[in-house]
């Protein structure tokens, strides 16, 4: 009985080793979708002032041309 334990014990230790390495991979899966939000929140405000550049652009050429 005391071998069985022994064997369970190391096999709890086994998965326990596991379970460590699949949370650390959930920790550097986590870190990189932060990066990534970050990224596109940059590239969000980017596009928001190109696309208000380009209208206000527009909106010059048009009111040059009525004149």
């Amino acid at each position: 009985m005391s071998a069985d334990i022994g064997i369970m014990a190391n096999r709890i230790l086994e998965m326990a080793d596991q379970i460590l390495a699949m949370a650390d991979n959930i920790g550097m899966q986590a870190d990189q979708i932060l990066a990534t939000q970050a990224a596109m929140n940059g590239s969000v405000a980017t596009t928001q002032t190109a696309i208000l550049n380009a209208q206000t652009a527009v909106v010059g050429i048009i009111v040059a041309r009525r004149l």
